[in-house]
């Protein structure tokens, strides 16, 4: 249950990051071109949002990786070890 929760904050928080970093793609085009009124700039930022997606689906694999060993090694510690509850 602990590991589930786990997985799925570490992805919200970078399909945040990365809904921040496409927003200021959007942004950037903007202001390099002031005078762009009909479309949206996605067609032309494109490139840079695809690059986006795949860093962030590498640095998501990473993060899940270290959760991961970290359960791991959590797990190979306790095994055989006892603990009484206090009440």
């Amino acid at each position: 249950m602990a590991f589930c929760f786990l997985i799925k904050k570490i992805i919200m928080k970078n399909k945040l990051l990365f809904d921040y970093y496409q927003r200021m793609i959007i942004i950037d085009f903007y202001k390099k071109y002031p005078n762009w009124k009909y479309s949206k700039p996605l067609t032309v930022s494109i490139y840079e949002i695809t690059k986006a997606k795949k860093d962030l689906q590498l640095q998501i694999d990473k993060e899940i990786n270290k959760a991961i060993e970290f359960i791991a090694k959590t797990i190979k510690f306790l095994k055989g070890k006892t603990f009484t509850l206090l009440s």
